[in-house]
């Protein structure tokens, strides 16, 4: 795994260790992600979090190409170990928080260290999205995290291709990019009206 764009590209970054499995985005789809997030302007600078973020690949490529601090979560003990030493060894500490809860919980949000989000990553376990009632857990936070966002800031959702999720109240149109076996799914926050105008 490596950082791919920014003051840190091609730096590697750890995996989980041992017998840990995560499902890390390949460099062709985060390639994918993050030009289109630059292309909404919405990289540099700003708040990102990095939900279910393993060992923290997209929270740190995005503090890699600008944004001013990243909020991580990850309940697993052993991953966030990795993840703690990722952070460290690219300098990133002052930039970085690292909540070890679980990210459904969500009397977390009102921690939250920097508001408001600007992007937001939500990589939840497959099973998780594949299973009715846990998809509606996901996309429940995702409308809960609408207020700690900037206007036009974006979550992106990513799942296994045969998963589509539902539309979620408050947000403009959903967008659907399949690459592969995933598919990664854009909530927008609208513009406010005086903005958009």
């Amino acid at each position: 795994m490596r950082i791919i764009g920014g003051t840190h590209r091609s730096r590697i970054i750890a995996p989980p260790a041992g017998s840990e499995t995560t499902r890390p985005i390949t460099d062709r789809v985060k390639v994918a992600l993050f030009d289109r997030l630059a292309d909404a302007g919405l990289v540099e600078e700003g708040n990102a979090l990095d939900l279910f973020c393993g060992t923290g690949s997209l929270g740190l490529e995005a503090l890699s190409r600008g944004s001013e601090h990243c909020t991580f979560v990850e309940s697993n003990r052993h991953v966030r170990q990795v993840l703690e030493e990722n952070i460290a060894s690219l300098g990133l500490q002052e930039q970085s928080r690292v909540l070890s809860v679980n990210a459904l919980g969500t009397g977390w949000l009102n921690t939250l260290p920097r508001r408001p989000l600007r992007m937001v990553f939500c990589d939840p376990p497959y099973a998780l999205v594949e299973d009715e009632k846990g998809r509606g857990q996901v996309l429940g936070l995702i409308g809960l995290l609408l207020t700690h966002r900037e206007p036009g800031g974006v979550i992106m959702l990513r799942t296994p291709v045969e998963v589509v999720p539902e539309q979620v109240e408050g947000y403009m149109e959903l967008k659907r990019h399949v690459y592969g076996t995933m598919a990664l799914h854009f909530y927008q926050r609208p513009l406010e009206e005086s903005e958009a105008e």
